[in-house]
């Protein structure tokens, strides 16, 4: 019984070492010294959340550019039509 019981023991040392190890290579210790500044808090996801608004303004700007691009092209095709071409035209 004690052998079971020196062996279950140090199965749980081992584990015990290893969830330690991954801790300390987590860095959970900065990331909680992180969570503990509001001001460092809030100054990045300010930061942030500007980034993202810019991203989304130049993102929208270019596909809605390429599909002017395409709407351009079609336009151009469909005016060389006869009718459709006319009414185009007057509608410009």
């Amino acid at each position: 019984m004690e052998d079971k019981d020196r062996t279950l023991l140090e199965k749980f040392n081992q584990s015990v070492e290893k969830l330690a190890s991954q801790f300390e290579k987590s860095n959970i210790q900065e990331y909680v010294k992180f969570m503990g500044s509001p001001w460092k808090l809030l100054l990045t996801n300010l930061l942030a959340g500007i980034m993202r608004g810019f991203g989304l303004a130049i993102g929208m700007t270019v596909i809605l550019a390429v599909i002017m691009i395409v709407i351009t092209k079609i336009l151009s095709h469909l005016i060389t039509l006869p009718f459709v071409g006319q009414q185009i035209a007057v509608l410009v």
